[in-house]
């Protein structure tokens, strides 16, 4: 018989139902010294505070274990993300209204000159081509062409319009609900595309991004013999381009009709250059890690992951390749390793310019974080993430859960409500964390009328009438027996159910002395 009654509120995790989801220490499988990689992650989260992106990527230490070739690293930072001050699109129509070509083609030729002591020799110049890409720079692009035929760098403005003409004739849907039509505009525009970069070339036949940009329209408008003579004219001039180069891998891939092994050739080949460019790092080298990565199977199929990751390993130990970063801080999340997943998610997030890959990715370094333990830092992915995305899934809870382990109780409060207003399926585990919350506080009254909501929420679920009628109990408070009825109603019993028949066991307790006490009151003391 329970003795204990009206003073002590036990906790829920003490329950006999065990209602709360406990976020506590996970057990965790490491590769290579834990204490190193705790290490790495301590240098990580000191780095979070450069607020300059590139200076924060160049700030970061080597994971362990990591064999990179010397100044793989900060190639990558500067090739992603050094600021790249280009002319504005106002400033191009601007200029092209006025007539002052001369003054628009020498700024383009500026951009090429700041490139030439970078070993890729295509990041400022390509950035202010890409310009001609967007919506409101394409008629800009086609202008300028028109009206300096004898221009490089208009001519290029030309063929990059032409490109995104192209890809806008074509859409965005599979090929057999594309229209014939659409398919001859795409062609139609291709062809300018290809007329503008010959004539480019023609000009300055050491160009990369012209015979780039020609291999590229040979790949995806099935030109194999464009897309030859393209790739030979950018490998005489420019032998070791990471542009060049990641073109190729790119129509090695099985769905431009390579292969996996055409794949491998490829990488063998670049990495065979590294020493002369450190950037053709970033190409894998195992064809199982590419066909791994380009299928994206890895975040289909959870369950290989036991078996993928010591294939992904070494390849994300040696290339700084986002894609496979990001394929093996998935598969060490999978298989629990919760550390090296932090790691690899941070290397992609330190350089990443895609915002939606950037949410996905903060996200997930969330929720990683807090099975770690490292709450402040959690909590600092989370208000980012909310910041962008305020009505996503789950992100409120788990920044209410990392606010909860900080003892910021009043905001964890805030965090779980506003995940019940916004995402539904959170609803039952918030008001369980919002529950346990009240309890750690001893907000009794609260805790009761959280526990009523979880009762209009989901009224088929004993354990949470069960909790409340042990609660009610507890305090001597009306409303325990239509709560232990409820119970009793909605949890039939079962002989083979331990922990169902030991409820029942209790709730039997509890209503016995609950009916003592109504006729002999509380015990004296």
């Amino acid at each position: 018989m329970r003795k204990a009654w009206g003073v002590g509120v036990r906790p829920l995790a003490a329950g006999v139902c065990g209602l709360l989801l406990q976020l506590g220490s996970v057990a965790m499988a490491t590769s290579g010294s834990e204490q190193d990689w705790e290490r790495h992650l301590d240098a990580l989260e000191r780095i979070e505070a450069i607020q300059d992106p590139l200076e924060r990527c160049l700030a970061m230490p080597a994971p362990p274990e990591t064999h990179w070739p010397e100044g793989l690293w900060n190639d990558s930072c500067r090739f992603d993300l050094a600021p790249r001050q280009v002319v504005q699109v106002d400033d191009i129509y601007r200029m092209l209204d006025a007539g002052e070509l001369e003054t628009l083609d020498a700024l383009f030729r500026g951009y090429q000159a700041q490139d030439e002591a970078h070993p890729d020799g295509s990041l400022t110049l390509r950035a202010a081509l890409k310009l001609f890409r967007r919506l409101d720079a394409i008629s800009a692009g086609e202008r300028w062409a028109r009206l300096a035929p004898d221009s490089v760098y208009a001519r290029m403005a030309g063929a990059n319009a032409a490109l995104e003409r192209a890809w806008r004739a074509r859409g965005t849907a599979f090929a057999q609900q594309t229209s014939r039509q659409q398919f001859r505009e795409m062609r139609r525009f291709m062809d300018t595309a290809l007329a503008h970069a010959t004539r480019a070339l023609e000009l300055d036949e050491g160009l990369v991004q012209a015979c780039a940009l020609k291999a590229q329209v040979g790949r995806v408008d099935s030109r194999p013999d464009v897309r030859e003579r393209a790739l030979a004219h950018c490998l005489r001039v420019a032998p070791d381009s990471f542009q060049v180069w990641s073109e190729i891998y790119d129509g090695a891939e099985p769905r431009w009709g390579g292969s996996v092994e055409a794949l491998a050739g490829v990488a063998a080949e670049a990495r065979s250059r590294v020493a002369r460019n450190p950037m053709l790092a970033r190409l894998a080298r195992d064809p199982e890690v590419l066909a791994l990565v380009s299928s994206g199977d890895v975040r289909r199929e959870p369950d290989l992951a036991d078996a993928r990751y010591p294939l992904l390993r070494p390849e994300a130990l040696a290339s700084t390749n986002r894609s496979i970063a990001d394929a093996f801080a998935s598969t060490a999340r999978r298989t629990e390793r919760y550390r090296e997943s932090v790691a690899f998610l941070s290397m992609a997030l330190l350089r990443e310019t895609d915002e939606d890959r950037r949410q996905h990715d903060l996200y997930e370094r969330g929720v990683d974080l807090q099975r770690l333990g490292r709450y402040a830092w959690s909590l600092r992915d989370w208000d980012l993430h909310v910041a962008k995305v305020p009505t996503g899934s789950w992100n409120h809870f788990y920044r209410g859960q990392a606010l909860f382990a900080l003892e910021r109780h009043d905001e964890a409060r805030d965090a779980y409500e506003d995940a019940y207003r916004f995402f539904p399926d959170s609803r039952r585990r918030s008001l369980e964390r919002l529950w346990e919350l009240e309890m750690s506080q001893e907000r009794v009254d609260a805790a009761v009328l959280v526990l009523r909501r979880l009762n209009r929420l989901a009224p088929q679920d004993a354990r949470y009438w069960f909790t409340l009628a042990e609660l009610l109990y507890d305090l001597d408070r009306d409303g325990f027996e239509e709560a232990a009825n409820q119970f009793v109603e909605r949890a039939p019993r079962d002989p083979g159910n331990e922990r169902l028949m030991a409820a029942h066991a209790t709730m039997a307790d509890m209503r016995a002395e609950w009916g003592r006490r109504r006729i002999e009151g509380p015990p004296e003391g």
